[in-house]
């Protein structure tokens, strides 16, 4: 997070000992944004050391009201000693602005115990090192040392913090080197831009003046002014003192008592005065003696405890504060109009700043500005996808994980959280906060915080530019436009999303849905064939089809297709079951071309390579035989081959040991070449498509390929069982799986409708199989019942695990089940629960474009229509109490049922 650690240097100013450096710990002045503590048990600051813990980290608090905390690591033999004030610049007035930085430098300047330098001199010959730095909140001295020399380390924090001299002489010269770094920072474009900005944002309230104060305001600082500012804030009550590494928590709390026993004070009352609501926006131009032209942008947020500000640092992650960010993906590497840009939300104790900063050429600016809004207003109306929340959630506890290498970053991070929030376990409640966001909450709070009204802008140019590049209301106009775009779209009553259908000249049918919510693009080709389209000799060659689908074609290799697909943000597989097998993909938008030139390619070029064949048909043998574990899978498969006698839905959809192994290449191309012919190919695209120029990009692709012809497979039904039968295998395993069930119906029939909500009612969570066979009667552990439709007729079936004592009660408590739900029908309230659950199931799978998709796929090539999804729900709606209980006779005959078994011979 480089960039983001860029713009916490240029808030905070770093320590004198030393030169100072953007990459010294002191430069972090705001540690929280990107990093927390361990996750450890919730303890709080405790009086006295009457704590007894196993935890590693310690805190106590002295009869003066010090707070200290010890964190024990054993794991390097080195110490970090830090003292963190309660004081920053945020709580001086305008009279002495910079005299907690100037107030911090003059602590290295000598003591009533040690001259000038002798500090640095000490440290630094015991293979330490000292320093210190100052924000808007807090000012900080951290000593890091070999652990042997803890002793000595926390007798110097002690000294500098209780026993400063200030010399009129020292503070003469040091008023000298402050005022050097004023002039330098006036040199560096990015501290110039953020000062100007907080300048801008803030009218009353301190965060308004830079940390580092005004040359004339320093220029007037007396002794008399900078000790009445250290007796004032420098007491007991307003210090945390955190100590971690290759020490004992005893010995520390020991030394820490001795050592400031005689200090005293009293906890000054904050005089901060608030910052008013910002409701107008406002935009400052600022020429100077710069080449590159800087851009900031800032927006009023949260502070830090505040409920808002995790899913804000997030959202800082997701627009700038990473490599492939949407601001750097877009302004820095797509269009190049930034040299560098950065994001973050910076929110101290009080209500802070999410901050947008640029550096570019002065030409670029207003298409710079330009791309900023349309990529931060987009993400006011619009969702980021899971993937990039979860990506950006990844990117965080890295951070986190990797701030804890040193004694020092440990420190740093228990002494931020207790002095920012009053709790150092703060971190862990900041990471269980940060994994439940979800991209709705992103969208929440962007709209709530980048308002046209709470936003400014600063323009930093070179003075040579003598043209206006732009305007004040441009720059205004520029934001309204974006945001009222992006307000209309999703105004609209289904957002940006239509549905097209076309027929191919070659026959192939062609389904598009446009949905601009992500910049995705989700593809399912699907044909008819599967099981149904195999025989004894070559079942599952439909499946070994699909998975040579990815393994070469005539363009590239199986490793050219994956490293494309990983570099387009995609992923392609084939599939299959028993109706059919296609192939699916997804990818980011921008990439579409590449994404189709592959995904066509697969899907009509695979060449089927006896290398590549001889690799996947030892992955299927393998996935064959460790079925022989899955026993639910087991179990299944005997009801499949029980109750169908004649119709391939009895086979495996991997097939067997004996006909995959037989499967020759000239097998797998001759049906793939029957197959997948554009007459029997259903091609859905959904997502940030146009479908002209998709259906384009599709015709051109697919003119070359030969227009066969394909005949559909016709088939009968399978004959319902005139008689129970009943099939047991016997292994030695643990638990014993039941499947009892019937011959069911097809995807054609209305009788599907009733069927599944009977699935429901009798198998859900709260079905009555569940509650009757597991809660009450304790027969089982997983109870389920699922409905399952086919071009011809599938299959209803209950399945049940338990102990193999209970077998035979478990078989007839379903049956008694089935006697009841015969005799006495189901409840209205047990219909519309299952009406309920279904239609919202329904509704929250047609969310994803993969799954939209697939439906519209399948559901045009059985001939429902691929728009059969907008008539399920009152398909389902329209089923009555009476269409049950006919259903509830036709199909569950216990006479007709089938029972499958796999238990072991133990009785």
């Amino acid at each position: 997070m480089r960039f983001l650690l860029l713009g916490l240097f240029l808030i905070s100013c770093a320590g004198i000992i030393g030169n100072e450096s953007i990459n010294k710990p002191a430069a972090d002045s705001r540690q929280k944004d990107l990093m927390s503590v361990p996750n450890k048990e919730e303890k709080k600051i405790m009086k006295g050391n009457d704590n007894v813990s196993l935890s590693s980290i310690k805190g106590f608090t002295l009869d003066n009201g010090l707070q200290l905390i010890v964190e024990e690591d054993h794991s390097a033999p080195v110490v970090a000693i830090q003292a963190w004030v309660s004081v920053g610049s945020a709580d001086e007035t305008d009279d002495i602005a910079g005299v907690a930085h100037l107030h911090e430098h003059m602590l290295f300047k000598g003591t009533s115990k040690r001259g000038v330098g002798e500090i640095a001199k000490i440290i630094e010959e015991n293979g330490g090192d000292i320093n210190a730095w100052t924000s808007f909140d807090d000012t900080v001295y951290h000593i890091v040392m070999p652990s042997e020399k803890y002793e000595m380390g926390l007798d110097i924090i002690a000294d500098v913090i209780m026993n400063s001299a200030f010399d009129p002489k020292e503070l003469a010269k040091e008023k000298e080197v402050v005022l050097e770094e004023i002039r330098q920072n006036r040199d560096i474009p990015q501290r110039r831009l953020i000062d100007e900005l907080f300048s801008l944002s803030y009218e009353i309230h301190p965060y308004k003046r830079p940390v580092i104060g005004y040359a004339d305001s320093v220029r007037k600082i007396t002794r008399q002014k900078i000790y009445e500012f250290y007796k004032k804030f420098y007491v007991p009550q307003n210090i945390v003192l955190v100590v971690a590494g290759d020490v004992s928590a005893a010995s520390i709390y020991s030394r820490v008592q001795n050592l400031f026993s005689a200090f005293k004070g009293t906890k000054p009352v904050s005089e901060r005065r608030a910052e008013p609501q910002q409701n107008v926006p406002r935009i400052k131009i600022v020429k100077d003696k710069f080449i590159e032209a800087q851009i900031g942008i800032a927006f009023h947020i949260s502070s830090i405890s505040e409920e808002d500000t995790v899913v804000l640092d997030l959202l800082s992650v997701l627009l700038g504060g990473s490599q492939s960010a949407k601001l750097r993906e877009t302004l820095v590497v797509d269009k190049t109009l930034a040299t560098d840009i950065f994001a973050y939300s910076y929110t101290p104790k009080d209500k802070g700043l999410f901050i947008i900063g640029a550096g570019l050429p002065f030409s670029n600016i207003p298409d710079a500005f330009r791309e900023i809004f349309e990529i931060i207003l987009k993400y006011k109306f619009e969702k980021f996808s899971s993937s990039e929340v979860n990506k950006a959630i990844i990117q965080v506890e890295s951070d986190d994980i990797f701030s804890l290498t040193t004694m020092q970053g440990r420190a740093r991070k228990l002494g931020f959280y207790q002095m920012m929030t009053g709790d150092y376990d703060y971190g862990s409640k900041y990471l269980n906060r940060l994994r439940s966001i979800t991209p709705d909450e992103i969208v929440k709070v962007a709209k709530k915080y980048f308002t046209r009204e709470n936003m400014s802008v600063v323009l930093l140019l070179p003075d040579t530019v003598s043209e206006q590049i732009l305007s004040e209301e441009q720059i205004l106009n520029m934001f309204s436009k974006t945001e009222d775009f992006y307000r209309r779209r999703a105004e609209e009553k289904d957002p940006g999303r239509q549905i097209y259908k076309k027929v191919l000249k070659n026959g192939m049918t062609l389904i598009m849905e446009k949905n601009h919510r992500l910049p995705v693009v989700s593809l399912r080709a699907v044909s008819l064939g599967g099981v149904r389209y195999e025989n004894e000799k070559n079942a599952g060659i439909s499946n070994f089809v699909a998975r040579m689908l990815t393994r070469g074609n005539s363009s590239m290799n199986t490793f050219q297709i994956m490293r494309v697909i990983d570099n387009i943000g995609g992923s392609i597989s084939g599939y299959s079951g028993k109706n059919s097998l296609g192939l699916r993909a997804e990818f980011l938008s921008k990439y579409q071309d590449t994404g189709f030139k592959i995904f066509l390619d697969c899907l009509f070029k695979s060449e089927f390579s006896e290398e590549q064949m001889e690799k996947e048909r030892r992955l299927i043998l393998e996935d064959i035989k460790n079925r022989e574990d899955d026993l639910a899978f087991q179990a299944v498969q005997l009801f499949l081959n029980t109750l169908y006698t004649t119709h391939p839905y009895r086979y495996d959809i991997l097939g067997n040991e004996s006909s995959i192994s037989k499967l020759t290449r000239n097998d797998l191309l001759n049906f793939y070449r029957k197959i997948i012919v554009p007459k029997n190919v259903v091609l859905a695209v959904v997502g940030d498509i146009e479908p002209s120029l998709v259906e384009q990009m599709v015709e051109e692709y697919i003119q070359d390929i030969p227009d066969k012809e394909f005949i559909p497979l016709k088939l009968e039904s399978e004959k319902i069982p005139t008689e129970v039968r009943k099939q047991i295998i016997y292994k030695e395993k643990e638990q014993a799986h039941i499947v009892i069930g019937f011959l069911g119906t097809t995807l054609y029939d209305k009788d599907r409708y009733v069927l599944e909500l009977l699935s429901v009612i009798l198998g859900g969570q709260s079905g009555r199989f569940f509650v009757d066979l597991r809660d009450k009667k304790s027969l089982a552990y997983t109870v389920s019942a699922f409905n399952v439709e086919g071009m011809e007729r599938g299959y209803f079936a209950i399945y049940l695990s338990c102990a193999h004592h209970k077998v035979k009660i478990s078989e007839e408590a379903i049956f008694e089940e089935i006697s009841k739900l015969r005799s006495g029908g189901v409840l209205e309230e047990e219909l519309e629960k299952a009406k309920n659950y279904l239609i919202g199931i329904h509704a929250i799978e047609m969310q994803e474009y993969s799954l939209r998709a697939h439906l519209y796929s399948l559901d045009e090539l059985y001939g429902l229509g691929y728009d059969f999804h907008n008539k399920y729900a009152d398909l389902i709606r329209s089923v009555t109490i009476s269409d049950v209980k006919n259903i509830i006779n036709k199909y569950f005959t216990p006479e007709n049922a089938v029972v499958a078994v796999i238990r072991s011979q133990v009785r």
